[in-house]
């Protein structure tokens, strides 16, 4: 997942983290997403996978 993040050779830090994310989540909510479904669905496994990577590289604790 980290090369998708950081195409051009961008470094891997929290701030290019959370701009993928928050652009994600834009993504997400243009489709018509919605969190409420009690199941795992892509979406949410895709921003669990992002959380533990930034928790991984120390960006959160």
């Amino acid at each position: 997942m980290c090369e998708g993040i950081v195409s051009g050779g961008a470094e891997l830090n929290a701030a290019t983290l959370g701009t993928y994310l928050h652009g994600f989540l834009d993504g997400c909510l243009e489709r018509g997403w919605d969190s409420e479904d009690a199941g795992y669905d892509w979406e949410t496994l895709r921003i669990l996978a992002i959380c533990r990577l930034a928790k991984e590289r120390g960006f959160v604790r």
